[in-house]
């Protein structure tokens, strides 16, 4: 799949810059009400063509919930079409996005339709759907013998993160497949995407001990291609001395140098967006060696930002510092985000530093418009870059971004609380480069734009599946 730009991309950026509200959380929530109260009528053709469009808007946000609300409700409007394969698979996409897209209450005012919903919970990986039997096989591995390869949106496809998607699917007897359950990775926009081509997808029967059986089928798209990290950097001496010292587990010395390091290396405009990835990924592994794992998490994930290619890099010569960034890729384990309903606390700053990577004199007036996740412990994850905005020309804008993205997985912050307890939300923050007593940097908390499709970075097209 190639990730190309589009037009669509460019005038909701331009939106933002100018302040117009572009798919707001208010416009999202009057949509959801309009269509509950079409399924409460039971307008169920008229909700589900509804809850489709919801959700074609939904898909160009970075993140799973926005998406999960409307599928749940085109799974209810099926279910009331009588079409219950359909709104079986379209409940376990919702529930794979976000684990409780409606509450046991919502789906009982919605009657028989939410009562066959919730007898439906997403099974735990590995684990059989209740009253079927599924075998485990290496092979023979089920043949597709039918559908055609999911193609992903001009919108999902300009987001500047990897795109990638690990499922672990049950095909039945009949080698029609049911019960999807991520395993990992997975833009929201590209799971529903690809699991919505998926479920028309037919497979060739896999006969065990003779008789055609359900068998557990993983799907793999874009999986890392395990190329190592030294092999992928641009040839420079401060990147390779770097990389060095973490290489040889010099935890505490790797971390003073990548901090020393940094403002020269965001000051070479030869690196681009692969020099300044790899430096924030060693800075990440000089993190994690030094037990710093929410940091190191959000700085790799971070580095898969600045350049979504670093993704597929090979971080095993790295020993326990590698095996915990390589666990958690831009999209894996992301928490259960919990909306913004009356009761809710906002997050808030908590304690942190700001030494300025680049010099404030020269850069001030621009600024970068980050999201990401706020989570439930206050630490900063999944971070986007939405919108650059250069009123100086003294920094390039891959540099003003991984400045941006390093700088705010540095920082800390008070989790939002929903009836007292901590809770992972979406978050945009305003990340601009002024004058002040900080060291140059102003946070500047936004309500969440949801959702927005930021700006698109140009990566080679791969192979959209591997087995």
């Amino acid at each position: 799949m190639r990730i190309t730009s589009s037009a669509v991309v460019l005038c909701l950026s331009a939106a933002l810059l100018l302040g117009t509200p572009v798919f707001g959380a208010t416009d999202a929530k009057a949509r959801l009400e309009s269509i509950d109260q079409q399924l409460h009528r039971q307008e169920w053709q008229a909700a589900a063509t509804a809850a489709r469009e919801a959700a074609a808007a939904a898909g160009k946000s970075p993140f799973g919930r926005e998406l999960a609300l409307p599928i749940a409700r085109l799974a209810v409007a099926e279910a009331g079409l009588g079409r219950e394969a359909d709104a079986l698979w379209s409940w376990q996409v919702a529930q794979n996005l976000d684990p409780h897209p409606l509450s046991a209450e919502a789906l009982r005012a919605f009657g028989p339709p939410g009562e066959l919903l919730e007898r439906h919970r997403l099974r735990p990986a590995g684990q059989a759907p209740d009253g079927l039997a599924v075998r485990a096989v290496e092979s023979p591995r089920p043949r597709r013998v039918q559908g055609a390869d999911p193609k992903l949106s001009p919108d999902v496809q300009a987001l500047p993160v990897p795109q990638w998607l690990r499922v672990e699917l049950v095909i039945d007897a009949d080698g029609r497949p049911r019960d999807p359950v991520v395993l990992g990775g997975g833009l929201p926009g590209m799971t529903w995407q690809v699991l919505d081509a998926v479920r028309a997808w037919r497979f060739e029967p896999v006969p065990v001990d003779g008789r055609p059986s359900a068998v557990f089928y993983e799907l793999s798209i874009n999986p890392p291609a395990g190329k190592p990290l030294a092999e992928m950097m641009p040839s420079d001496p401060l990147l390779a001395d770097l990389e060095a010292v973490v290489r040889r587990g010099a935890w505490k010395e790797a971390l003073k140098k990548a901090d020393k390091s940094w403002p020269q290396l965001l000051n070479l405009t030869a690196l681009g967006r692969p020099g300044l990835a790899a430096a924030l990924a060693l800075r990440a592994l000089a993190d994690a060696g030094n037990g710093q794992d929410a940091e190191a998490v959000c700085r790799w994930q971070a580095a898969q930002v600045v350049d979504p290619g670093i993704y597929h890099a090979d971080l095993s010569a790295y020993g326990a510092a590698g095996a915990l960034l390589a666990r958690n890729r831009w999209g894996a384990a992301l928490p259960a985000l919990t909306d913004r309903e009356s009761g809710l606390r906002e997050p808030s700053l908590g304690k942190h530093t700001v030494s300025a990577s680049l010099p404030w004199q020269r850069v001030a007036g621009n600024g970068v418009l980050v999201a990401g996740v706020i989570d439930e412990r206050g630490a900063f994850r999944q971070p986007v870059a939405l919108l650059t905005t250069m009123r100086s020309a003294a920094a390039t804008r891959e540099a003003l971004e991984a400045s941006a993205l390093g700088g705010l997985c540095g920082w800390t912050f008070h989790p939002a609380t929903a009836d007292g307890r901590p809770v992972a939300v979406t978050q945009t923050l305003n990340y601009r480069f002024e004058p002040n007593q900080r060291g140059g940097v102003v946070i500047d908390f936004r309500t969440p734009p949801s959702p927005v499709s930021p700006p698109a970075h140009t990566a080679p097209a791969r192979p959209w599946e591997k087995h």
